[in-house]
């Protein structure tokens, strides 16, 4: 029998292996849904000395959903307003570019509940991941109507 494809691990695959995957699926979603052109969004925190203290990072496409990737405070200044800043800065400037939702995961003993006081609500929930806890997927209308 000839074999046609070899399958390898990849344990530092390149960028531009990295790329053909992700073109690749960009390439057959544009089919069905045009092309997303996704825009990264970053704001940062920053202390007296110009460090960082807290960040949000997420992106938006064409298709009206903000993703809220990673959204930290410091320790050192966490439960004084400024997640809830960042939260608010990084919503309106997707409310901005044209997205009517936001979501998100985050792990059960995460924040979870600080989501929930900003609007978002659960739609889904991945037990035992880890053990013991929970992946939660959160996601919020950014507009009314």
């Amino acid at each position: 029998m000839k074999r046609t494809h070899e399958i390898t691990k990849e344990l530092n695959p390149t960028v531009s292996e990295l790329n053909t995957l992700s073109d690749g699926i960009a390439e057959f979603t544009e089919k069905y849904i045009g092309s997303e052109n996704r825009q990264e969004l970053t704001f940062f925190a920053r202390g007296i000395e110009d460090n960082v203290v807290g960040g949000v990072k997420g992106s938006y496409g064409n298709y009206s959903w903000l993703w809220i990737d990673t959204l930290w405070v410091s320790s050192s200044v966490r439960g004084k307003g400024l997640g809830a800043k960042l939260l608010a800065t990084i919503e309106s400037e997707a409310r901005r570019n044209g997205c009517r939702y936001s979501y998100l995961n985050t792990f059960s003993f995460s924040a979870a509940e600080f989501y929930k006081k900003y609007g978002y609500r659960v739609y889904a929930e991945l037990d035992d991941f880890p053990e013991r806890h929970s992946v939660l997927c959160l996601k919020k209308k950014l507009i009314s109507g």
